[in-house]
């Protein structure tokens, strides 16, 4: 294609890049729309994506060089079944794609820039699949055009931009979730044993390694996330490769739908740190504490529990568990009140009820928030061992 390479060819790539990089632009635009926070790790993280067509294209040389490693022509050679070898291939093509993808959230973890929170996770396995679709797409937008000419290439370039970019960044989204929440299991697993809730998955960790272990946990959950995202990716490939549009669409919007409602979640582990400064609480007073707010939490008294965390978390700011609490009570009311405004479309006199709930809950928001910037303009080393006295309340 480049043996006799033309200014027309040269065009032809530079239109490529700037359809390639449309999505990208509307894609960062709805990540980061109102957010002050520096864009230099972003970038990083998509260039980061972008690379990681190299080992793929690597992997494929190999292959030329070493022909016995060559994983399509042993499928070729041992399964009979067209519609069976293309998945067989196709669920190579997504583990692949995956694990370099996954790649890049990884290394960002274990760098200078590190991963502090379930939404960087997500954040940064995102803008990794977006810089993989970028690349992709302007591969098959050069080659579209050279092979079949411009008028052929509109449909691909929208369907590409609209559904194979998406299809990416869910997938790789997933495995984000996933990611930080395994970085963050051992709060986690603690929150939920204490509030009751069944911890999924542990059994089989237990079953696997002879005890419950955060660390067990934590790669369990690993494991999960790239499992999901490998065989969403084999599904979308499958049935893209027989032009099968409508299972592609189903894929891109369920998965999307499925990607929302981890986010929806992820308040359980919400962007709380990894490290942070040890409980100034002595471990029975923080025993008893917990105790107290998983049997308030099991009993559904989620304000009680939002006040007493929001009193703790001013005298011990970095207790993980607390927060754990804390936001997951602040989702449970945000459903409860929910639930309330729903029924109130069909039962009179409801409203006053329902904007009474919504004022509770903007002030405890606004208290969470007075909080938060607290605890970021106060330096570790100021932070005093004991609460200031709090000012009685008026009437």
């Amino acid at each position: 294609m480049f043996d006799a390479f033309t200014s027309e060819n040269l065009l032809q790539i530079i239109i490529s890049v700037i359809l390639a990089f449309i999505p990208v632009v509307i894609w960062f635009g709805f990540l980061f729309k109102g957010r002050k926070t520096s864009r230099v790790p972003h970038i990083v993280a998509f260039y980061l994506g972008c690379m990681t067509v190299i080992p793929i294209l690597l992997l494929d040389n190999l292959w030329t060089v070493f022909p016995v490693l060559d994983v399509y022509k042993h499928i070729d050679l041992h399964i009979t079944d067209v519609h069976f070898a293309a998945f067989a291939a196709l669920v190579f093509v997504g583990i692949s794609e995956e694990m370099a993808k996954s790649m890049v959230v990884r290394f960002i973890d274990f760098s200078k820039i590190k991963i502090q929170t379930v939404n960087d996770s997500i954040r940064y396995a995102i803008l990794a699949g977006l810089g993989f679709s970028f690349i992709e797409n302007l591969f098959y937008f050069v080659i579209i055009w050279t092979g079949s000419g411009l008028a052929d290439l509109i449909f691909p370039m929208i369907f590409r931009s609209m559904f194979t970019v998406t299809a990416h960044i869910v997938f790789s989204g997933i495995f984000g979730y996933y990611y930080g929440i395994s970085k963050f299991a051992k709060p986690l697993i603690e929150a939920q044993q204490l509030s009751g809730e069944s911890v999924q998955g542990m059994k089989f960790m237990k079953a696997v390694m002879g005890k419950y272990s955060p660390a067990g946990y934590g790669q369990y959950l690993l494991l999960k996330g790239m499992f999901i995202a490998m065989i969403l990716h084999a599904l979308f490939d499958f049935f893209l490769e027989f032009e099968l549009f409508l299972p592609v669409m189903i894929i891109v919007l369920g998965g999307f739908g499925y990607l929302i409602y981890l986010l929806s979640k992820k308040a359980s582990a919400l962007v709380y740190a990894g490290i942070g400064r040890p409980s100034s609480m002595s471990n029975g007073d923080q025993d008893v504490v917990l105790e107290l707010l998983g049997m308030w939490t099991q009993q559904g008294k989620h304000k009680d529990v939002i006040d007493i965390c929001q009193r703790l978390l001013m005298r011990d700011p970095d207790n993980k568990v607390v927060q754990l609490f804390l936001a997951q009570a602040v989702d449970k009311q945000k459903l409860a009140m929910l639930e309330r405004s729903i029924m109130a479309l069909f039962q009179a006199g409801e409203d006053k009820v329902v904007d009474k709930s919504m004022r509770t809950l903007v002030r405890q928001k606004v208290l969470m928030d007075l909080l938060k910037e607290q605890q970021e303009q106060n330096h570790p080393s100021s932070q005093p061992n004991n609460p200031a006295p709090q000012p009685a309340p008026s009437t």
